[in-house]
């Protein structure tokens, strides 16, 4: 079965988990600059990498979110707007007809 997220929710988790990442790299960077043992300082630094690397994703996801949030929102204003021209393009027709209705009557 698929699951659904709001994407507010996905946004705030997406906030909390960069957070406890950028948490997670500011603990990296200390242990680094306080070990001596080269292995160590090498599992560190790659650790490290991939911290950084789940944070430009998540910071790349937030940016997404809001492209979408913005591509809902336009998408919603030209359907407004669709609406209103269908309107509007359905009163002018009925106007059309009357006028047409109106100059038949006047010619005989």
């Amino acid at each position: 079965m698929g699951t659904t997220y709001d994407t507010s929710d996905l946004t705030c988790k997406t906030r909390l988990i960069l957070s406890n990442l950028e948490t997670l790299r500011h603990d990296h960077h200390l242990l680094l600059s306080s070990t001596i043992d080269d292995d160590k300082r090498q599992c560190l630094q790659q650790s490290l990498e991939s911290v950084d690397l789940g944070i430009d994703e998540g910071l790349v996801m937030l940016q997404l979110g809001h492209h979408f949030d913005d591509l809902d929102s336009e998408t919603h204003k030209l359907m407004l707007q669709v609406q209103r021209l269908t309107q509007e393009n359905n009163w002018l027709r009925d106007e059309l007809s009357v006028t047409e209705k109106h100059l038949q009557t006047s010619t005989q």
